[in-house]
């Protein structure tokens, strides 16, 4: 008789959840740019994820402040700030 054995968790009970941000200071239009901007790359934009995952959001703006492309390291910047302006998660306005 085979046995099973339990895989462990995907994530471990130590790490910290990802921050959670709600950006609806940020233009959707601005947000949808950037995704554009980053195909032209090659590099995928999960825009639902860019809008509740900060560290996501912030490594995608990463990346796309390192290209060669003007124009999406500028718009990199721009989100950068909007997201700064934010309040941190758990913060009330």
């Amino acid at each position: 008789m085979p046995t099973t054995t339990r895989r462990p968790p995907c994530r471990p009970s130590y790490e910290p959840a990802p921050l959670h941000v709600v950006v609806a200071d940020v233009p959707v239009s601005r947000l949808a740019a950037f995704r554009d901007l980053m195909a032209a790359e090659g590099w995928p934009v999960d825009l639902p994820r860019m809008c509740h995952d900060r560290l996501y959001a912030y490594e995608r703006m990463a990346l796309g402040h390192t290209s060669a492309c003007r124009r999406l390291r500028a718009a990199a910047v721009t989100l950068f700030a909007d997201y700064e302006r934010l309040p941190a998660a758990g913060q009330v306005h």
